[in-house]
């Protein structure tokens, strides 16, 4: 059934019921703004989601104490019992459509994603490039300076009898690149792996606000 059919029939049942004029536009009112936030394409399931018109217009006037069956004995308990339904019926449209919005705002940060495609995948490929060439330098570095420092001084023990000044000095070298190993290069990967685990964090905080997703944790 449709917004418009539903609303007529709806109208006529509250009228015929004796639901008072400013009661009726209210309800009225009410129901029509459901109608327009479900959209023109969900009308019918949205109608089939309230109920028939009929059974709707009786729960209002039952709500707005109005004896549709004058049977004052059974009024109080079907009063409270369409209402509890009545909760129900709208807790469940409410939870349908905040999904609905849901899946359309993913959508449409989908688009949105894919119409920019050609302004940031340049970007990202130019960022990811110098961060990588980057870090293949900083890896060659130390494994030039560790190489370096084992090199002096494997040759400064092995020259340090035949040669004593040659080998001293290639030794001392080797232990100043060995100590510059230790007290500069390893705490310095140790400080780009925890920057590269910020960043990877980052990232995903990033399209966690974009799609919506909440943190299990």
């Amino acid at each position: 059934m449709k917004r418009l059919e539903y609303m007529m029939e709806l109208r006529k049942y509250l009228s015929d019921g004796g639901l008072p004029d400013e009661e009726l536009d209210d309800a009225l009112r009410f129901y029509e703004e459901i109608f327009l936030d479900a959209g023109a394409e969900k009308e019918e399931e949205t109608a089939q989601n309230l109920g028939s018109p009929k059974d709707l217009a009786r729960q209002i006037l039952i709500d707005n104490n109005i004896n549709v069956d004058g049977n004052p004995e059974y009024f109080v308990a079907e009063k409270n019992n369409n209402h509890k339904n009545s909760q129900q019926n709208f807790s469940n449209t409410a939870e349908y459509h905040e999904q609905q919005n849901d899946n359309s705002s993913t959508l449409k940060k989908l688009l949105i994603i894919a119409v920019t495609f050609p302004i940031w995948l340049p970007i990202v490929c130019a960022v990811g490039g110098t961060a990588f060439g980057v870090i293949v330098s900083i890896i060659a570095i130390i494994f030039a300076l560790i190489v370096t420092g084992v090199i002096f001084t494997i040759a400064g023990i092995s020259i340090i009898f035949s040669v004593p000044p040659v080998g001293l000095t290639m030794f001392g070298i080797g232990l100043i690149l060995t100590a510059i190993n230790g007290l500069v290069v390893f705490p310095f990967i140790k400080w780009i792996c925890k920057l590269a685990v910020k960043f990877f964090n980052w990232i995903v905080s990033v399209f966690r606000r974009i799609f919506g997703v909440r943190s299990v944790v």
